[in-house]
């Protein structure tokens, strides 16, 4: 019974300190430009996002997608292309 409660105590404490570990918040990368650090992006740091969605076709949603894509992609300076079929499949 000790044996058991012992174990149980010890890897419960395994699985703290390894929750705990993974909520540090030390990076290699503590530079000045770091997005990370600042909230501003560093300059040529624009990225190109593959999306397959299901707004197809006649979709009534395919606006409100477009009209968001537009507007992250005007906001950030990142290009979204939309790998998704033309119509309702």
């Amino acid at each position: 019974m000790k044996k058991n409660r012992l174990l149980a105590i010890t890897l419960s404490a395994a699985l703290l300190l390894g929750l705990l570990a993974g909520c540090g918040n030390k990076n290699s990368n503590d530079k000045p430009g770091n997005p990370d650090n600042d909230g501003n992006k560093p300059a040529n740091s624009s990225v190109e996002l593959n999306v397959v969605t299901s707004y197809g076709g006649g979709d009534g949603n395919r606006k409100n997608y477009e009209n968001a894509v537009k507007s992250y992609e005007e906001a950030t300076g990142n290009k979204v292309l939309d790998a998704s079929a033309s119509s309702n499949e």
